[in-house]
């Protein structure tokens, strides 16, 4: 067991730590870790001071947004042992503990408290080939949500000016009522286009599976609208640039893939390993997962996952859609949709779902059983791989001049 518990309370340009003897019960003052290379240094020194050898540190950083990165890993290239402690755990361990106050003083003492109040786990640093597709899926995740709300935008508007326009388009989820909408974004430049250009352009954008009729059907809707026509060219103006952000942020997702590729290879994956998904779903996934060596079990994958039903009620609990733990989110998005393609083309899901269903299971309570399915095949083919179970060792890159140039974690 570690003789001294650190606690370091994380901010964006200087952090603040305290030192905890176990054996005394001593609680240091607080030390101010600036956000620099000196600033890191120092910090080693101070820790030095109590002990020379790393293993009788642990220590508790505070996990907040990407501010506590770089201490982490500089900490872990120098062989320390800490945990990275979510803040609104924290939090509650400081109210638990009557501090009415906040300040990064009192929030590193309790860190360092929290260590062995809670038993905290010690978090182990990622592979690099994760780590950088990690970082590469958490992108295209936030490009996927933000594609979602400039769709959402376009939509709220149409059904301001032009409620009717989902009469012939069911959403903008597809290519062709987007080409419509910029090239006639209100119902006014709609009635003034040319019918034959209007039906080409919805012929053209389709691939020819739309009717030339749904441009004649559309000028009808638009001449008896009942949208607000005193927004039409604010509107327009809005529909307009939000749909070239949707087209920036498809091409972006695009050139994005290749690396994401790249590097589900690079930790010996391939997409015909797995049941069903594309590359960039399965990578997310494979991104995500947690160390091996600090997951004993699947029900811990699973409620790390967030893929657990979490029950408040008493007595007989039945509902269509079991509310979820909390989790990963990027994980139990990537969950989601495998689980519901597996559902639609995976005969043995399928199979198994109907007779789910002929026992009277909730279609809810059958996505998670087939998800968890699929999380577990997952979680073993992942396990298999070297690059994604071996203990990984941390160290810093020299140049000839024995000058540190950058951190780097690779696998032993």
């Amino acid at each position: 067991m570690a003789r001294f518990h650190v606690g370091v309370d994380v901010g964006r340009t200087q952090h603040v730590a305290r030192v905890l003897d176990t054996t005394s019960g001593h609680l240091n003052r607080s030390f101010g870790i600036p956000i620099s290379q000196e600033g890191f240094d120092a910090f080693q020194r101070y820790l030095e001071g109590f002990s020379s050898n790393p293993e009788d540190f642990f220590l508790a950083v505070e996990a907040t947004g990407a501010y506590h990165i770089p201490l982490a890993s500089y900490l872990w290239h120098h062989r320390y042992t800490l945990a990275l402690v979510n803040p609104a755990r924290s939090k509650a361990f400081r109210k638990a503990q009557g501090h009415t106050a906040k300040t990064d003083r009192i929030d590193a003492g309790v860190l360092c408290h929290m260590i062995s109040g809670v038993g905290l786990r010690a978090t182990e640093p990622r592979p690099a080939a994760q780590e950088r597709l990690r970082t590469l899926t958490r992108w295209y995740f936030r490009l996927q949500e933000e594609r979602t709300r400039a769709i959402n935008r376009v939509s709220a508007t149409v059904d301001m000016i032009f409620p009717e326009f989902w009469q012939v388009f069911s959403d903008l989820t597809h290519v062709t009522p987007r080409a419509v909408l910029q090239a006639y974004s209100t119902p006014d430049e709609i009635l003034r286009a040319d019918k034959k250009e209007l039906n080409n352009l919805i012929h053209r954008a389709s691939l020819g599976h739309r009717s030339p009729k749904d441009g004649e059907h559309l000028k009808a809707l638009a001449l008896r609208t009942v949208g607000v026509r005193d927004i039409y060219e604010p509107a327009a103006l809005q529909i307009r640039q939000a749909l070239t952000q949707i087209a920036v942020i498809e091409r972006q997702e695009k050139d994005l893939v290749p690396y994401i590729e790249r590097e589900f290879r690079a930790l010996g994956f391939s997409a015909e390993e797995f049941p069903i998904g594309d590359v960039t779903t399965l990578a997310t996934l494979v991104a995500h997962l947690p160390s091996p060596q600090t997951t004993p079990s699947v029900q811990a994958l699973h409620a790390y996952v967030g893929w657990c039903p979490a029950d408040h009620q008493s007595g007989q609990y039945r509902s269509a859609h079991p509310r979820m733990g909390r989790g990963c989110p990027q994980l139990r998005w990537a969950l989601y949709g495998l689980t519901l393609a597996a559902l639609s083309h995976v005969d043995r899901y399928k199979q198994y779902a109907e007779q789910r269903r002929s026992q009277g299971k909730a279609g809810g309570h059958i996505l998670i059983i087939v998800g968890r399915k699929l999380l577990d095949r997952i979680w073993a083919i992942a396990n298999e791989k070297p690059a994604f179970t071996a203990p990984v060792s941390v160290c810093y890159k020299l140049n000839k001049s024995n000058t540190l140039i950058r951190p780097l974690v690779e696998v032993s």
